[in-house]
C-alpha cells in the first residue's frame, strides 16, 4: 500500500511539472523573419507581421533580397474567407487564390503537448534570460494533415517561432519586437489591384 501511494505521489509531482497552457495576444504586430517553401522562399524574409486571431487573419510586408535586387510585396491571409492576397508592390500586380492551409493560431491550443523549455540568455544571473516553453499539435483540415512546433516565452505567452510542416511543404516563422494590439486594422485590406 504504502508503494503506491509513494508511486501515486511520483506521478502528481511530474505532473504537476507541466506548465499549464498559456494563451497569446489575439492581436498583435511584430517584425518577424518568415521562410515559406510554398511560395519558393528557402531563405528568411525580413517581413513587418499583423496577426489577428478574433477573425483568423494574418498580413504581411515582405522585403525579399535575392542577389540584391529587392522586391517588395504585401501577403494577406483572410482565413474566414478562405483566400490569400500577394500583391507585387514594384509591378503593382496582385495574384488572389485560395488559401490551401488552415487557419494556425500563434497560441497554445488545447490539445497541444508541452515539450519542454530552454532559456534565451543566461539563467546564472537574475533577468538575464528569457524562458521559452516549446509546444507541438497535429491540426487536421480539409487541406490534409499539418504538424505544428510552436515556441513561446513562459511570461506573457509571447510567440517566438512556429514551424509548420504539411503535403510537401513547411513554412517558419520567428518573430522579434511583438507589440499587442493592432495599430492599423486596414493591413488587412487588399490593395485595390487585387480586387
Amino acid at each position: 500500500m504504502l508503494r503506491l501511494v509513494c508511486c501515486l505521489a511520483v506521478l502528481a509531482l511530474a505532473a504537476a511539472q507541466i506548465p499549464a497552457r498559456c494563451a497569446s495576444p489575439a492581436q498583435w504586430s511584430a517584425q518577424a523573419f518568415v521562410r515559406d517553401s510554398e511560395r519558393g522562399q528557402t531563405e528568411l524574409i525580413g517581413t513587418r507581421y499583423f496577426y489577428d486571431a478574433v477573425n483568423q487573419r494574418k498580413a504581411r510586408f515582405d522585403q525579399v533580397d535575392a542577389d540584391r535586387n529587392t522586391s517588395y510585396f504585401i501577403v494577406i491571409e483572410l482565413h474566414q474567407e478562405g483566400t490569400e492576397y500577394i500583391y507585387d508592390i514594384q509591378s503593382r500586380s496582385c495574384k488572389k487564390q485560395d488559401l490551401r492551409r488552415p487557419f494556425i493560431p500563434h497560441s497554445v491550443v488545447d490539445n497541444a503537448t508541452y515539450h519542454g523549455d530552454y532559456i534565451i540568455g543566461s539563467s546564472a544571473t537574475p533577468d538575464s534570460g528569457v524562458e521559452i516553453e516549446v509546444w507541438t499539435h497535429r491540426f487536421e483540415s480539409e487541406h490534409g494533415t499539418f504538424e505544428w512546433t510552436g515556441e513561446f516565452t513562459r511570461s506573457h505567452c509571447f510567440p517566438v517561432e512556429s514551424h509548420v510542416e504539411g503535403r510537401g511543404f513547411f513554412f517558419v516563422e520567428q518573430f522579434i519586437d511583438i507589440v499587442v494590439g493592432l495599430p492599423d486594422p486596414n493591413v488587412f485590406i487588399p490593395p485595390e489591384e487585387c480586387q
